[in-house]
């Protein structure tokens, strides 16, 4: 199932008070979901995860998702882009390329060892981030990859910012890559262990995972922790 549609209420005092109330629940998936994004030209909904169905969603009609596609396998990671192609990160290191009016896979490449956990699509480029601790880096219809070995643990999550790509990675670090000469230029310890995700707001990094903790990260002059909150009981899995 996934529960998307939420009414929350904000009061600010000494501290802020988020009141939030569950108003609605449907159908779509038999297990678990690891991704969504949102198709910003319609406001279409798509899901995917461990039972392999894409699933679309017409927000903000009251009804069940629809089965677009059936995928080869567990889905990690989906990223949608203008013209229409739903980029997806499969369980077994494959990236697939949907078309999203049709529900046809037109593009299956595998490009990592193990679980490809985000896709980042950057101009013509498309940089992907697995378990193998390898980042490639090809173009935006899925040809012509090269590979960057860049941790022995997993890559997690990739944001760009300018011309340089941001990773949070499983062996506890957040480094920055220079989309040039693809070269690391910089690694901060981030976490006492895995990454999972990271948020870019407003010149600051925002990261969290394993450790339940959320950090903020200032970029303006050289690149430093500015606060740490303990925010859950366990592993936070997305900003």
């Amino acid at each position: 199932m996934l529960p998307f549609k939420i009414k929350y209420d904000c009061q600010t005092t000494t501290m802020s008070v988020v009141n939030i109330t569950k108003v609605a629940q449907f159908k779509g998936h038999q297990d678990a979901i690891y991704a969504m994004d949102i198709d910003s030209s319609c406001g279409v909904i798509y899901s995917a995860g461990a039972d392999g169905k894409l699933v679309k969603w017409n927000w903000p009609s009251d009804s069940d998702g629809i089965q677009i596609a059936q995928l080869p396998g567990t889905a990690y990671s989906l990223k949608i882009v203008e013209n229409g192609k739903i980029y997806l990160g499969t369980s077994t290191g494959e990236l697939l390329i949907v078309e999203s009016n049709a529900g046809e896979i037109v593009k299956r490449v595998e490009l990592h060892q193990g679980g490809l956990f985000d896709v980042v699509i950057h101009g013509d480029k498309m940089y992907t981030l697995g378990a193998d601790g390898v980042l490639t880096v090809g173009n935006k219809d899925g040809s012509d990859f090269s590979k960057y070995k860049i941790s022995e643990k997993s890559l997690r999550k990739g944001l760009v910012r300018e011309n340089e790509l941001w990773v949070a990675c499983s062996d506890h670090m957040l480094r920055r890559i220079d989309l040039d000469s693809m070269k690391v230029i910089q690694e901060n310890e981030g976490h006492r262990s895995s990454i999972f995700d990271i948020l870019g707001v407003e010149g600051k990094i925002y990261s969290a995972g394993r450790d339940a903790s959320i950090k903020m990260w200032s970029l303006e002059n050289e690149v430093k922790q500015l606060k740490s909150v303990p925010a859950h009981m366990y592993t936070i899995h997305s900003l």
